[in-house]
């Protein structure tokens, strides 16, 4: 795992500094046998009167990771994509696609994204070039936009790892 430098700002007239770590902990995934994927989270502290910092935030906090390392922009998209790819990857898109056409058995939360960007976020939407053939709007059955997210697949991988070996974290 990478952790960047410490940048700090001010935010509302406080003093906040933010650490990012990415990459992929495949030791971890070996200890708890599971896939290994990828991971994009920082922490964000905020200095005291005191001079102290005490945590203010952080996780998956993708927009104030951009704000402040614009250079990780191209690799928010790969967040919680592994070598088998996207996690969770049909159960997500499938829940996100029945939110969308409004045939889901599970109730809209009013804190909801909307369900298409959700369905777009979690299948990694337009990293793969076919996607800008396949226009959403028309294909009402899940079956079919099932079958194309499990074709795409191999595409959006190899475009995954293309990406992990540009930035020097993948391993053979």
């Amino acid at each position: 795992m990478f952790k960047t430098k410490s940048r700090e700002y001010v935010d509302h007239g406080r003093t906040h500094r933010i650490i990012v770590t990415y990459g992929i902990d495949y030791d971890f995934a070996r200890q708890h046998n599971q896939a290994p994927y990828f991971s994009l989270t920082c922490q964000i502290d905020e200095k005291l009167r005191n001079g102290r910092w005490r945590e203010a935030g952080g996780g998956a906090d993708h927009k104030s990771i951009v704000k402040r390392f614009p250079e990780l922009a191209p690799l928010v998209q790969w967040h919680l994509t592994g070598t088998e790819g996207p996690m969770h990857y049909l159960a997500n898109a499938k829940y996100w696609w029945e939110q969308w056409k409004g045939i889901s058995r599970w109730e809209r939360r009013p804190y909801d994204p909307d369900p298409l960007e959700a369905f777009k976020h979690t299948t990694v939407w337009g990293a793969v070039p076919t996607d800008e053939q396949f226009n959403l709007h028309e294909h009402e059955l899940w079956e079919i936009v099932e079958s194309y997210l499990n074709d795409r697949l191999p595409a959006l991988l190899a475009s995954f790892e293309a990406d992990m070996r540009e930035i020097g974290i993948w391993e053979n």
